[in-house]
């Protein structure tokens, strides 16, 4: 993971230097500290996660729980946790990326702020209709 910070830090750099007269108000005014601290908190947690062992005993018990059955693994294991993890995560503000981006840009620019009750029926109707879609994709390709 050190080559993963040390392109973020150098690129950074890069564009530090080549903006050099504004390189102040980009670091104080363009950069959203808020959802980066979000991000730092979240991966460290589930570094120590992985680090301490707790994913491999989950994974392990999930598999148990399937039985190796294909049906089982599709729906509970492997693909229902992704679906649910990328897909799904639509459907809060804070399952997505992109959404916590979002809306961090709309309320730093003084447009107003949405609140889980108004995102949540647009973001039901993206993450059913995505995760269904993804879901009769994949069975068509596996069975």
């Amino acid at each position: 993971n050190a080559m993963l910070l040390g392109t973020s830090f150098m690129a950074a750099g890069v564009v530090l230097l080549l903006e050099r007269e504004r390189a102040r108000e980009l670091v104080e005014r363009r950069v959203d500290w808020w959802t980066l601290s979000f991000f730092i908190m979240l991966f460290a947690s589930v570094g120590t996660l992985k680090l301490v062992g707790t994913t491999t005993v989950i994974a392990k018990g999930l598999l148990n729980l399937t039985g190796g059955s294909p049906i089982t693994i599709f729906l509970a294991c492997w693909w229902g946790m992704l679906f649910g993890g990328t897909l799904l995560g639509n459907m809060t503000i804070i399952g997505s990326t992109a959404n916590i981006v979002a809306i961090g840009m709309l309320e730093r620019r003084g447009l107003g702020a949405i609140s889980m009750k108004e995102w949540i029926l647009p973001g039901a109707i993206v993450s059913l209709s995505t995760g269904i879609l993804a879901t009769l994709l994949l069975w068509w390709r596996l069975f």
